[in-house]
């Protein structure tokens, strides 16, 4: 567990050095670093559907990719659904 956590801190000083190059300025420090955890489906697919009522539904569990996948997403569930 050491080891990871050494791992993870020497990428985190590699992307901020980096990033801090890239944008010619020194980056703030880091108050409170997240590592979290990214629901996915078990079964594949790139997220889960469900309908939960007589009419909403849930999507969730893109795992990290919402951000990439939303747009498609948004055009698959309605299109899916007949909307």
């Amino acid at each position: 567990m050491a080891d990871r956590h050494a791992q993870l801190l020497v990428r985190q000083r590699l992307l901020l050095a980096r990033a801090a190059s890239i944008l010619g300025t020194e980056l703030p420090p880091i108050r409170r670093p997240w590592d979290g955890v990214y629901s996915q489906p078990l079964n594949g697919a790139l997220f889960h559907r469900q309908q939960v009522g007589e009419t909403p539904w849930v999507v969730t569990g893109a795992g990290g990719r919402g951000m990439t996948l939303a747009p498609a997403i948004a055009e698959a569930v309605p299109a899916e659904l007949g909307l």
